[in-house]
């Protein structure tokens, strides 16, 4: 029986910081916050097909979008996706001056948002610093 696949994107293996087998048994299993749902024997159409979907907490709307956005694409072969998302939350790294308070303007607090500034800098500027790569394998030889 074919599976259905929300998205099919034909993907290039990259490099990867993290892997696992996506558990549509036990969802809360999964990494990332990731959860699947699967529904069998749906007709769509003339045909009879399998579907799964994959739900992936997004923790701030500025990174499902530009340079840095989260994506996910399906694997060459089939056998599961290649998620890539932010490794840190845009708004840690572009708003600084809403995460710390303009009100304290003590020495410590001036010397803290410095900090924040150049590390939210030096990770921008870094594509290994700032995205990662989870491979998620579907179930069961699923494809």
């Amino acid at each position: 029986m074919p599976w259905a696949l929300n998205f099919v994107i034909p993907c290039l293996f990259q490099e990867v910081d993290d892997e696992f087998t996506l558990d549509v048994q036990f969802p809360e299993n999964n990494k990332n916050g990731m959860s699947s749902f699967m529904t069998l024997n749906v007709v769509a159409g003339n045909n009879v097909v399998n579907y799964l979907v994959i739900v992936k907490p997004v923790f701030d709307i500025s990174d499902t979008s530009g340079r840095n956005k989260i994506s996910a694409s399906l694997l060459q072969d089939g056998s599961g996706i290649v998620i890539s998302e932010p490794k840190i939350p845009c708004f840690c790294l572009n708003e600084a001056s809403s995460i710390f308070s303009t009100e304290d303007d003590t020495n410590f607090s001036r010397a803290i948002y410095q900090t924040h500034l150049t590390t939210a800098a030096a990770v921008n500027t870094s594509p290994s610093r700032l995205m990662k790569n989870t491979l998620c394998f579907f179930p069961g030889g699923m494809k």
